[in-house]
């Protein structure tokens, strides 16, 4: 009688902290209640906690409910926020809406498409709406250049939603001409949006047609596309160590050669923009391997750097190539660690045995 007395006892006020909800026999109402008020429990916990163990032992209790109550509920819970919404508990029901992979339902998709216009919320909304399934894609994106071109937002967020089309990739080839137009909106006084919608278009166009997009500019926004190159660069660095694909290859090739020839603009903030390219992104780039001892600079690159760092009119840009020469002896040691580490992972790989 005393256990008996014990169960109900917990089915009546909520699961125990860090325990699974009981089941709930009978009613669905019932159920769908105990969970509300599981939820509630780990909101008031929330509220109060502080820590990144603390955060994700609420996320893991809530996600430890039956998924089809708790998106129902969570849903409920967020409709019914106040104003000014309590943003700690708003931001931990989208992660965990998110987590779950839960933007098959229409409510939870609608949710995250309107809070991709909330910085705080940006994130944890795409990372929820590209786990919905690839056929859905081109809705997402459909969805989100109306506030990719909202004047109204503040900057720094229509940079992260110009950065979030980019991610989705290929399938996002309806939103090119939408970034294209910012990318080439010489009125636009946020230099970051149009070097975003630039980075973007690599992501999603044939890296080919990409650099033509790009260069085939009026105005001129040489300095934009410098930049913009660079992203694309440093975000294939990573992938360099292991098996690139010749697109890829070819296309970082063809950017090296671009930038190193921006070295010699007439403009300023040309140059430099290229300068700091160059040193801080094509790292495997920069080293020529002969045998696991021998290698060397690589030449063109090295003969660019050298006459900026020598002939450039500008002390400011001499100074920074110096620096980026300065720096190659770092560069190989870290690109020998990379290729070392390349090889281990090849090596500890049971696929590639």
């Amino acid at each position: 009688m005393i256990l008996v007395a014990v169960c109900l006892s917990i089915i009546q006020i909520g699961a125990l902290p860090g325990d699974e909800l009981p089941t709930v026999m009978g009613s669905p109402t019932v159920r769908y209640e105990e969970v509300k008020a599981e939820i509630r429990a780990v909101f008031e916990n929330a509220a109060t906690s502080k820590g990144p163990s603390a955060w994700n032992e609420s996320c893991s209790r809530l996600e430890r409910l039956p998924k089809d109550i708790l998106v129902r509920a969570l849903v409920a819970e967020i409709a019914q926020d106040g104003e000014p919404p309590n943003s700690r508990i708003r931001i931990l029901a989208y992660t965990v809406l998110s987590r779950i992979g839960a933007a098959n339902d229409p409510a939870v998709f609608d949710l995250f498409v309107e809070g991709m216009s909330d910085p705080s919320l940006s994130a944890i909304c795409f990372d929820g709406l590209v786990k919905a399934p690839p056929d859905r894609h081109a809705e997402v994106v459909e969805r989100l250049i109306p506030l990719v071109t909202d004047n109204t937002l503040q900057s720094a967020t229509r940079i992260s939603l110009v950065r979030s089309i980019g991610r989705i990739g290929p399938s996002a080839g309806e939103a090119v001409e939408i970034l294209l137009k910012l990318y080439r909106n010489d009125q636009e006084a946020d230099s970051g949006l149009r070097a975003a919608a630039a980075a973007s278009l690599l992501r999603i166009v044939e890296l080919e047609r990409a650099l033509e997009l790009l260069r085939d500019t009026k105005p001129p926004l040489t300095k934009h596309v410098v930049g913009s190159f660079g992203t694309f660069i440093g975000e294939t660095d990573e992938r360099l160590q292991y098996d690139l694909p010749d697109e890829y290859c070819n296309a970082r090739a063809k950017v090296r050669q671009y930038v190193i020839e921006k070295l010699f603009d007439d403009d300023r903030e040309v140059r430099e923009t290229a300068v700091q390219v160059l040193n801080w992104s094509f790292s495997a780039d920069w080293v020529i391997f002969h045998t696991e001892d021998k290698y060397e600079w690589e030449p063109v690159l090295r003969a660019a750097m050298e006459r900026i760092a020598t002939q450039d009119p500008d002390e400011v840009l001499r100074g920074q190539a110096r620096e980026a020469i300065e720096r190659f002896p770092q560069r190989v040691e870290a690109t020998l660690r990379r290729r070392q580490s390349a090889a281990e992972k090849k090596a500890n790989d049971p696929s590639k045995k």
